[in-house]
């Protein structure tokens, strides 16, 4: 009869010592947020370089999809890295949309 009072009390006791981090929360992003303003402009720079920050997890969470987005709006305007990285990657941009 001792041994479940016991049971629980352990069980409880290593509910509590147990840490339950979201790692993701301890990322610093704010690399990311200022090339995210940049490239929201157009700066093909920022763009190509948001891109790196998906690919590889830079400041935030992976998101190749993302990465693959950003590299290609900097391609478009004819950035050379970018194109280097899509070519290195075997990524495709979508076609542009025509009217």
């Amino acid at each position: 009869m001792k041994f479940w009072p016991v049971l629980f009390i352990c069980l409880s006791v290593a509910g509590c010592s147990t840490k339950k981090w979201d790692t993701r929360i301890s990322y610093d992003n704010s690399n990311r947020v200022t090339l995210q303003e940049s490239a929201d402009t157009g700066d093909a720079e920022a763009q190509f370089l948001l891109g790196n920050s998906y690919c590889c997890g830079d400041g935030g969470f992976y998101d190749t999809a993302q990465a693959v987005e950003w590299w290609c709006k900097a391609a478009a305007q004819g950035h050379a890295a970018a194109k280097d990285k899509l070519a290195e990657k075997q990524a495709s941009c979508p076609a542009p949309v025509t009217p």
